[in-house]
């Protein structure tokens, strides 16, 4: 597999003029020229070197120059994951029954596919140019967590073997470990776990004095303040290493009320906002988390994105949803045959009662947070431009679905707020040798002019055509290897590997206003899967104070935005979301005028 390609520096110095100075004031353009300038005459060739160096390295390993350094950073941000770097995706199981029955089934396939994986019996996967898909990864399908540590967190993955595997079932704030391989490493029945599902709910349990995996919705130091504490009791640190072992966790509830009428689209939409943000709902250290309400089709995972991102468990559930089930014989199990279940909850006694409230108090503070992200979904019919009967459609014009509904973005910040600020697009690069993603920047010169003009309805198609130029080299950039964004994060990890020369030059363009702007939050995070199956959507929480997390997608006639803002930015969030419709019906206007 190809490494993850290094671009020439002057290349990424040059583009990254190209793609930040759009957001810069003349001054702010200047001076961050200049820093360019002296940046590229001796230090960036240095920093250069000692990243092709390094990546040399480190392909011996089989990873990226980018592997580690992206995962330093991930590890680095202590927040509640939930309101920062996690993410959650909805997605589109083929079996529409409801209850246990459909949650044994897709657990028995989820199942199958980490023990396929430790087997070595699934053949990497390929991306529609026929490249294969790095599953480095994957490795998380062992069983992996994040470990919250007081002096800096690291990866945990248990080891390699398919005997006897349990997993984390959470059930109305309790801790259920539910083995699903036998002692031959075989699978349990969709039967058998359904019944053990079954147990679960019809056992009477007390009241926990909070949700088993609400800590982890506190942030690194906290949870690893609290771990510490309650570890010191030997029936918490076995609660605690069951879960840390566990393949995955799995969240099952009763949300939607069958004895009564429903909006089924507003309930989707509030368990949406309550499964990605609220506390309780999942360990969020832990990269695989599945959330099924038991009563409508919903069902997601919520993933620490640390050591994985949607693409990449896109490809997982394409894999997994393809599984046949496997049922038992018609012989009758013995008792000892079934899976077992042990319930693991927090212990709490006089001896850390003060622990305790204190979690309590700490678990409502964040769930104030949590509850502020709002979320709001809206569509658009696009089916105008992919008509074949109609002939107004400017066929010389090259459309881009993704083009499209970011440029209805960059309309609806000019509509809204009367300016574009920064946004990033995630472009997936899992061709690469152990790849993840790249950084596109979508609001080029070419994409602000269209919107402006739009805005006052002058735009021509001469000017929509040079913003899907502009976008496509954008994404080539991106898919290539050969972007700035990736590239500049790797450069500036160099300057303290190697030696103590001075690197002023360097230091003056890593704090040069354009790089700041670079580097200091998005005004707009936004993911896209494309179409929506298996992924139907992609949530998670702007990644900026006063900005907006926004998951688009597309079906055969429709594009969805599903936008997301936190306590500043939900003010706005109906007006960004019916510019996004004006935005889009503009350009179909344009392009079939």
């Amino acid at each position: 597999m190809q490494p993850l390609p290094i671009p020439p520096v002057t290349q990424t110095l040059q583009r990254f003029i190209e793609g930040i100075s759009p957001l810069l004031s003349e001054t702010e353009r200047e001076q961050t020229k200049a820093a360019v300038a002296d940046f590229a005459i001796n230090d960036a060739l240095v920093l250069q070197q000692r990243l092709m160096d390094y990546a040399d390295e480190q392909a011996k390993s089989g990873q990226s120059w980018l592997t580690k350094i992206k995962l330093a950073e991930y590890l680095q941000d202590r927040r509640p994951l939930a309101l920062s770097n996690n993410a959650s995706l909805q997605l589109d199981y083929p079996d529409k029954s409801i209850g246990t029955a459909r949650a044994a089934s897709f657990i028995q396939r989820m199942v199958h596919t980490h023990i396929d994986y430790m087997n070595g019996d699934i053949t990497p996967p390929t991306d529609p140019r026929g490249q294969p898909i790095s599953t480095y990864n994957w490795r998380i399908l062992t069983g992996a967590v994040r470990e919250p540590q007081p002096e800096g967190d690291y990866y945990y993955y248990a080891a390699n073997h398919v005997a006897s595997r349990h997993i984390s079932v959470l059930w109305q704030g309790h801790h259920i470990a539910l083995q699903v391989t036998d002692v031959q490493g075989n699978v349990y029945s969709v039967r058998s776990l359904a019944k053990a599902l079954d147990s679960i709910i019809n056992s009477d349990y007390d009241q926990p004095a909070f949700a088993f995996s609400a800590i982890s919705a506190l942030g690194s130091d906290k949870a690893a303040h609290y771990l510490d504490l309650l570890s010191k009791a030997p029936a918490n640190r076995r609660a605690y290493d069951a879960l840390r072992n566990s393949l995955f966790t799995f969240s099952m509830y009763h949300f939607t009320d069958l004895s009564k009428e429903t909006d089924i689209e507003q309930a989707e939409t509030e368990q949406i906002q309550q499964q990605t943000f609220m506390p309780g709902n999942a360990w969020q250290f832990k990269p695989i988390n599945y959330q099924m309400d038991l009563q409508s089709d919903f069902l997601a995972i919520h993933f620490e994105h640390s050591e994985i991102d949607g693409a990449a468990l896109n490809h997982l559930f394409t894999y997994a949803f393809a599984l046949k089930l496997q049922e038992d014989s018609n012989e009758e199990k013995k008792e000892s045959d079934l899976p077992s279940l042990q319930q693991l909850d927090w212990v709490s006694n006089e001896d850390n009662e003060a622990t305790v409230a204190s979690i309590v108090q700490d678990i409502a503070a964040v769930s104030i947070q949590a509850k502020q992200i709002a979320v709001q979904r809206c569509t658009v019919d696009y089916s105008a431009i992919t008509d074949k009967k109609s002939s107004n459609k400017n066929s010389s014009i090259k459309v881009s679905h993704d083009a499209m509904m970011q440029f209805a973005l960059i309309y609806a910040q000019l509509k809204v707020f009367d300016k574009v600020r920064h946004t990033y697009e995630a472009v997936d690069t899992s061709h690469f040798m152990a790849g993840r993603t790249e950084g596109l920047r979508p609001n080029s010169h070419e994409a602000i002019a269209l919107c402006q003009a739009l805005l006052t309805d002058s735009a021509t198609q001469e000017q929509l055509a040079s913003a899907f130029t502009a976008h496509k080299q954008r994404v080539i950039a991106c898919k290539t290897g050969q972007a700035f964004d990736r590239h500049l994060t790797g450069l500036k990890a160099m300057m303290h590997k190697d030696g103590q020369q001075s690197m002023a030059d360097a230091a003056a363009f890593f704090a040069s206003l354009g790089y700041q702007k670079l580097t200091g939050g998005d005004f707009l995070s936004t993911s896209s899967m494309g179409v929506r199956y298996p992924v139907k959507r992609i949530l998670f929480a702007p990644t900026y104070v006063g900005g907006f997390g926004v998951n688009y997608s597309l079906s055969d006639t429709e594009y969805e935005f599903v936008l997301f803002a936190d306590s500043e930015s939900r003010p706005y969030l109906d007006d960004m979301a019916q510019a996004c419709v004006a935005g889009v019906n503009k350009i179909i206007a344009l392009l079939t005028k």
